[in-house]
């Protein structure tokens, strides 16, 4: 107690963790940067070595000119990276699990995951976010947006591009030169410029794209790409480059997500495709093929290194920016509120330049830390521009303490030989096929529960239970090779026809010229729009333009809900709600062809109250008119709304519900007394 009343300060300058070669360079760039306030610290260990500090940059390094600069700086510091880890673990200096790469955002972590990878270095990465950037997710989305719009042509050309398929850049060019509405029909032309090797694979490619374009309906997302994935030998193919065994393990992780997709919803491709997108930002990491004590090379933040120590510290992206970008209106506790108002605002500028000031001090305690991790050796990555903290310390650094390394001195070897299999792997095992008896019954097995049902499932359950079960509750996997699509022989897929349709009544106002949004929402589908397809397109807009009207208090487009019902929610988009008064009417648009509009209302008069239903219990808006709109013919035909007819509407939609979650197979879900020669099932469904 009495030691401690002295407050006599004790300095904890000794460093039992770093050689004095690295210590040396840290205190002579600390001394600088800090000043008064830092304190040197004294050296444990030593080095058998003059310099333990590399900096790897080129200065001269010049991007290609159909690359960004600062794209093309990091891949050439994380290849630099890679070749030098590569290169100190072949001399024996280190191991693998000696290096730890100290990122301060692991936002782009995943391009020196990338580097790691093409030169066959086991990694463990504590937490990042690439998976959804490599190749490999890349080349397998590109595939199932071909199959899903084949007007799609940036993603189809990537499909044809990848090893899926792997046409050469100068076939590509010869396809795109002789173009047709889309890169699949113009797959069928006999281009001469294209050589015979190259013609069998597109021929491949062709057929396959056209049998799954066909089976994307029968199919779940998940059986869908087992059989993109095994007719295209993809698998097999990333097996023999390096680091082949992380690939296939993020591919096998893909394929949990669409086997997750398939079992918790029934979303189509399209849906499952949306589903990937919003999900690219968010922080997934590849699939852990390593244990973090095993001999790899580490990646983590700057921040979860605290408290660690490495034997080779690197430290990545030395250039890249720091984020001073601050909102519009600043709050100190002392100075007050300052705003943003003119280039002459002192209060704001002030608040500004003290978080700045406080920023840049937090910014070198993270640079301290990062270098105080290391052991034996530190390599900063400094490629770039001057920049982060690459500007911060640059002028500060002493070159007699450091070494400069600015060449690939190592290679990497993308792709291994094709190894044969010993003639003892090839001999057959005998199989016990004695069966085993199922000894209890799991409650729930082999059954569907339904947490989620939308609108259309509903309408077609009503339709024909038998297509729902097939569609819905069991997909099926049929092989449908040298069937033709119907839809391939129109010039817009009746779905992405509707879905045009939709978008332009979504966002026509008056005072828009409504061909040339036309021709936009049809550009953004990848078709061409030109008079083949404004054409079959025309009658529907200026159907729509003779009831658009913009004299409501309130319009709500495409608005989407979902209603409570049991112990399910059944999900929907609503058209058009559109308000005057304080009260509302509900429209619903449909582009179906109308051979029987008598029939064509029975089947979507349940929709529209559902609608009702929902919009009443959510909203309490007194609905006064619900009405679908015929856009191929121009009829508007209003619904019955009445308390009678909404209440056995809500009765039914219960009982769909009980129905489907107590039923689980075929028997149970009769067939339509009125089987529609077309329907998909046509060739298996046992109908009389």
């Amino acid at each position: 107690i009495e030691k401690i009343s002295q407050q006599k300060t004790i300095n904890l300058d000794k460093n039992f963790r770093t050689v004095d070669t690295v210590l040396k360079f840290v205190n002579s760039l600390f001394e600088k940067l800090m000043g008064s306030k830092y304190i040197s610290l004294k050296n444990y260990h030593f080095s058998n070595n003059n310099i333990d500090v590399e900096i790897l940059e080129n200065e001269n390094l010049k991007a290609p000119s159909n690359v960004d600069k600062a794209d093309y700086n990091a891949y050439y510091e994380s290849r630099l990276i890679a070749s030098r880890i590569k290169e100190l673990v072949e001399e024996g200096q280190f191991n693998y699990g000696d290096f730890a790469l100290l990122f301060r955002a692991s936002t782009v972590d995943h391009i020196y995951e990338e580097a790691l990878m093409e030169y066959d270095i086991p990694y463990y990465n504590i937490g990042g976010k690439g998976f959804y950037h490599g190749q490999e997710i890349i080349d397998i989305m590109n595939g199932l947006k071909a199959i899903s719009n084949r007007f799609d042509t940036i993603s189809t050309i990537g499909f044809l591009r990848s090893p899926m398929v792997g046409l050469t850049d100068r076939t590509l060019y010869w396809i795109l030169r002789h173009k047709e509405s889309c890169i699949l029909e113009t797959l069928d032309k006999d281009i001469k410029a294209i050589e015979d090797d190259e013609k069998e694979r597109i021929e491949k490619a062709k057929n396959l794209l056209k049998n799954l374009i066909t089976k994307k309906g029968l199919y779940g997302v998940y059986p869908l790409l087992m059989e993109l994935l095994e007719k295209t030998y993809y698998i097999e193919s990333l097996m023999l480059t390096y680091s082949g065994r992380q690939l296939v393990s993020n591919i096998y992780k893909f394929l949990d997500l669409a086997l997750d997709f398939d079992k918790n919803t029934s979303g189509s491709l399209e849906d499952f495709i949306d589903h990937i997108e919003r999900l690219k930002d968010t922080d997934e990491s590849q699939a852990k093929i390593q244990s973090e004590d095993a001999d790899v090379v580490k990646l983590l933040t700057i921040h979860k290194s605290k408290g660690l120590q490495f034997p080779v510290v690197v430290i990545p992206q030395m250039a890249r920016r720091f984020n001073y970008q601050q909102p519009y209106i600043l709050l100190d506790k002392n100075k007050g509120v300052g705003f943003k108002y003119d280039k002459k605002a002192p209060l704001y500028n002030k608040i500004k330049d003290d978080i700045r000031a406080i920023e840049d001090e937090e910014n070198k305690r993270l640079l301290y830390v990062a270098m105080t991790r290391a052991e034996k050796r530190l390599l900063i990555g400094n490629q770039g521009k001057n920049s982060g903290f690459k500007k911060m310390v640059k002028e500060l650094i002493n070159n007699d303490h450091i070494q400069i390394i600015d060449k690939l001195n190592v290679k990497p070897n993308i792709r291994e030989q094709i190894k044969p299999l010993k003639s003892g792997l090839l001999k057959s095992i005998p199989i016990n096929k004695k069966k085993f008896p199922l000894l209890n019954v799991v409650e729930g097995y082999d059954k569907k529960v339904f947490h989620r049902v939308s609108a259309s499932q509903y309408i077609q359950f009503n339709g024909c239970r038998r297509r729902f079960f097939m569609n819905y509750y069991n997909r099926l996997s049929l092989d449908l090779e040298g069937r033709t699509s119907n839809e391939l022989s129109n010039i817009i897929e009746p779905s992405t026809r509707g879905n045009i349709i939709h978008k332009f009544c979504q966002h026509y106002k008056f005072g828009i010229e409504p061909f040339e949004l036309m021709e936009s929402i049809v550009n953004s589908f990848g078709i061409e729009y030109n008079n083949k397809t404004k054409s079959e397109l025309d009658i529907y807009m200026e159907n729509y333009l003779k009831y658009h009207r913009e004299d409501y208090d309130k319009i709500y487009s495409e608005k989407e809900f979902y209603l409570l019902v049991e112990d399910s929610y059944i999900y929907g988009i609503i058209d058009r709600i559109n308000i005057k008064n304080g009260k509302a009417e509900v429209w619903d648009f449909k582009t179906n062809r109308v051979n029987n509009k008598e029939q064509l209302i029975k089947i979507y008069s349940p929709q529209l109250q559902l609608y009702v239903n929902a919009l009443k219990r959510i909203s309490n808006f007194e609905i006064d008119r619900a009405a679908i709109l015929f856009l191929e013919t121009g009829d508007m035909v209003e619904i019955d709304i009445r308390k009678e007819s909404l209440e056995k509407n809500f009765q039914d939609i219960k009982e769909f519900i009980r129905f489907i979650n107590k039923n689980n197979t075929i028997e149970q879900y009769d067939r339509s007394n009125q089987c529609d020669k077309y329907c998909e099932y046509n060739i298996i469904c046992n109908h009389k």
